[in-house]
């Protein structure tokens, strides 16, 4: 008897992997640290796709920088994070239906913007 099935391919799909990203920091536990020691601070605001675009404020007492970025999800585990830098005290996330929100405590001194890398937001903090 003939098989009515086609020919059994070996070949099976997966999902794409993510790129390779390089951080400029790493996760430990509920800690940010900066993966080199400089009088200033590169912090990976970490989504799940690349981002093209973001809104971003300073709000002032305590002194902190917000970035929004829509139609993204965090890639963070947690919720807050403790940064080991003396420009930024803590990362706070908010996971929104239509963005992510990014709050990072900083130094009164502290200075800076987003950046965009190769679709990898950061945050650039030096002192004024």
């Amino acid at each position: 008897m003939k098989s009515l099935a086609g020919p059994v391919s070996s070949k099976t799909k997966s999902a794409p992997l993510k790129p390779t990203v390089n951080y400029a920091t790493r996760l430990e536990g509920e800690t940010i640290i900066p993966l080199s020691k400089s009088k200033t601070l590169t912090l990976d605001l970490r989504t799940e796709k690349p981002v093209s675009k973001y809104k971003t404020f300073w709000l002032s007492s305590p002194r902190r920088i917000v970035v929004d970025v829509p139609t993204n999800w965090s890639d963070f585990d947690r919720l807050n994070y403790n940064v080991e830098h003396a420009l930024a005290m803590k990362v706070r996330v908010g996971q929104y239906k239509d963005k992510v929100r990014f709050v990072v405590a900083t130094d009164e001194n502290a200075t800076g913007e987003p950046v965009i890398k190769n679709g990898q937001l950061m945050v650039e903090l030096k002192g004024r």
